[in-house]
């Protein structure tokens, strides 16, 4: 459950990237896309980006909370 921000290691040992997640729609967002993604291990390969990385592992993860005013 929750929104999350998160920082990818691919599996050619960049960290550059950082998608965020919402797990209860179950969708990605990356902003190199368009519209939303499923919340795939497939889809998570491809916001790893060129030269056919994967994901290695997610290095930060860090929950999204509102707010008090």
């Amino acid at each position: 459950k929750g929104q999350y921000l998160c920082q990818l290691q691919t599996s050619n040992g960049t960290k550059r990237h950082v998608i965020g997640v919402d797990c209860n729609k179950k969708l990605i967002f990356d902003s190199c896309e368009k519209y939303a993604l499923d919340l795939t291990r497939k889809n998570l390969d491809y916001c790893c980006g060129e030269n056919s990385a994967t994901l290695r592992r997610i290095v930060y993860c860090y929950e999204l909370t509102k707010k008090k005013k």
